[in-house]
Parts: C-alpha cells; structure tokens; sequence
C-alpha cells in the first residue's frame, strides 16, 4: 500500500451521492490534466488503475463526448499493477482496460505498455522497468503525468490526512503531489485521482 502522508498537498476531496457520479467527476479530471499535459510538454503519461472500481470511467472515457476532448496519439497508457495471467485472461487488468477504453480510442498501438502477465514475476518486472526506461529515459525518478487508484468498499486509504477526512459515501479524491517525491522505487508522479466507493448512504443509515 502506498503511504502518501508526506506528499498530498491540499487533497481535493469531493463526495457525491453514487459511483455514476464519482465516475463521470474522474473522467472530467482525466481529460483536463491530459489536455494540461499536451499542451505544456506535448504528451501525457498516465497510470491506470486495475479491478473494476475505476471500469466505468474508462468506459466514459471511451465515450466520443469525451474522447473528442484528447489528443490521443499523444497519450501514453501505463499499468499501476497487474495479475500474474495472460491478457486474455478474465483476471487481467489489461484485458479489462482493452475492452472498456483502449480498444475503442484512436491510441497507437506502440502507445500501450502493459505488464507482461506470463511467466516469472520478477523476470516480467524487470522487463517492465526496462519499458519505463524506454520512455522515460535512464532517469533516476521517470514521474507520470497522473496515476489512477481505485479502492473498492472495505479497503483503506493509507495516508492519515485522507482516513480522517473521508464521509462513508462515493468519494473522489484528487491531489497535486511533489514529483519529487517516490511512489516506488522506480516511478514518480505529479498528479493522483483516487476512486473511492465507500459504503452506500442505505448501509450508513442502518449502521
């Protein structure tokens, strides 16, 4: 689990009353911190998120009112995690992104670097810094444009600043981070969208 607590600044914490809605709220944050990307350095990384909490923002994302809005040829889609399976697989991370987004944008094939899923972990780590590098060149900390982080029901946030804050409802929480800051040990980032379903305002009530 990643510790943010000294690298959220300000988070920007908004609450909305379904996962429809905190859904359509990430896609929006999606589409301008790629146009802000683009357009000051000509490109955007991005980090997607595996699991099915953030499936329906890919697929608004994919829908041509928002897909309109985005360079496409100019993004460049990363995996944040990914099951040991092949990409067929229904486990997979990519395969679910592929069906959901990828598949139905006009991206570039070479402009998809997913995790290789088959055979030894650590061999396909390995293999997957190696294509870091290769975008991002032999820096000591390659840093995305944005990462994206889903939590379903029942899983914590493990930075202090958010757990206090955070109402039992469906939440989106965005922040503007230090790049200098390590995410892993090998990647950094400038921005993080967390997708948050917390628990219905029904299961609140009964509670």
């Amino acid at each position: 689990m990643i510790s943010m607590e000294h690298a959220v600044a300000n988070p920007n914490i908004q609450v909305f009353d379904s996962p429809e809605d905190v859904a359509r709220a990430a896609a929006r944050r999606f589409t301008e911190i790629a146009r802000e990307a683009i357009e000051e350095k000509g490109s955007f990384s991005v980090a997607l998120a595996g699991g099915s909490t953030p499936k329906r923002v890919y697929e608004l994302l994919a829908d041509e009112e928002i897909s309109g809005a985005i360079e496409w040829q100019h993004v460049h889609i990363f995996f944040g995690d990914e099951r040991c399976v092949p990409p067929d697989d229904l486990e997979s991370n990519y395969r679910m992104a592929n069906e959901a987004m990828l598949s139905r944008l006009p991206l570039p094939s070479t402009n998809v670097h997913r995790m290789e899923g088959r055979g030894d972990a650590a061999a396909s780590a390995s293999l997957y810094e190696d294509e870091l590098r290769g975008y991002f060149g032999n820096t000591i900390l390659p840093v995305f444009d944005l990462i994206l982080l889903g939590m379903a029901r029942g899983q914590r946030v493990s930075s202090p600043t958010l757990s206090s804050k955070l109402p039992r409802h469906a939440a989106l929480a965005s922040f503007q981070l230090n790049p200098s800051r390590i995410l892993t040990k090998k990647s950094g980032i400038s921005k993080m969208v967390s997708l948050l379903k917390m628990h219905e305002k029904s299961s609140e009530r009964q509670g």
